[in-house]
């Protein structure tokens, strides 16, 4: 019989490190049978296939939930939830484990079980990033703390941030282009051709070249219809030519890109 994390496929755990002949104590063999008694979590079919394959490479017998009627649940029925809390019979109660309607439900249940107790139950459905907190008045929900997924950057000390997730998710569905500009430092012209640089940028076949030289015309309109105090303003100028780049590679090709524009003076 396997347990939680076991019949999840989890990989520390101990089922999926008998499975491949590494736990300390147990192995499995042709006459073993192995029980995984909970259903999988959505999510965790391929961990817990892969575990079942490596059972069968031991020459061990699988049986699941959906073979017998073998399902154990982990967690208390109702009826369990009402023993307990008539036994404790607590002044404050806080639903925990599950979804809203879970833990809801539970709620309904506490209230029912302690309607005829001297003191009155008070409930404190809490969610995620919820703060309760006790004084001389009591139990409440006080305030709301940050709460939910951090994600770490392996190369780096420290969660990343939304801009920088944001910018990854746009690099990765519609790639980057970097257009290379000169322009003349007296006069404000361009000096020469924009380059442009693609990377991660899909186009149809042979409308790559066509594409980034009507691109380089869309840069050097925008630079011809600019003042000259615009063309001094180099922070300007780049926002300018990133907005006109965008909507031009969005009209033609249909995506949105990451336009970085790079002006240089000479």
């Amino acid at each position: 019989m396997s347990g939680a994390a076991s019949s999840q496929g989890e990989p520390q755990a101990a089922l999926p490190r008998i499975a491949v002949d590494d736990h300390r104590w147990v192995k499995l063999g042709p006459d073993d049978t192995v029980v995984l008694s909970a259903r999988a979590i959505p999510g965790n079919e391929k961990k817990i296939a892969r575990v079942m394959s490596h059972v069968a490479r031991r020459g061990a017998d699988v049986v699941t939930d959906s073979m017998k009627h073998v399902h154990v649940s982990g967690h208390g029925s109702a009826e369990e939830l009402k023993l307990v809390l008539s036994l404790v019979r607590p002044r404050y109660f806080v639903p925990v484990h599950g979804e809203y309607r879970q833990l809801s439900q539970h709620a309904r249940i506490a209230k029912r079980v302690m309607s005829g107790a001297e003191h009155r139950l008070q409930v404190l459905l809490a969610e995620d990033g919820d703060i309760i907190q006790f004084d001389e008045r009591g139990a409440r929900i006080a305030d709301k703390a940050p709460a939910g997924r951090v994600l770490i950057d392996v190369t780096r000390v420290g969660e990343v941030g939304d801009e920088v997730l944001r910018d990854r998710r746009h690099l990765a569905g519609d790639g980057v282009v970097v257009a290379v500009v000169a322009i003349n430092r007296q006069s404000g012209t361009l000096a020469g051709d924009p380059e442009m640089v693609a990377r991660g940028f899909v186009v149809g076949e042979g409308e790559g070249e066509s594409l980034f030289k009507d691109a380089a015309g869309v840069i050097a309109e925008c630079i011809q219809a600019s003042s000259v105090e615009e063309r001094g303003d180099q922070g300007l100028m780049t926002e300018k030519l990133r907005v006109e780049l965008r909507r031009f590679f969005k009209k033609r090709s249909g995506r949105r890109p990451l336009v970085l524009p790079v002006l240089m003076e000479i």
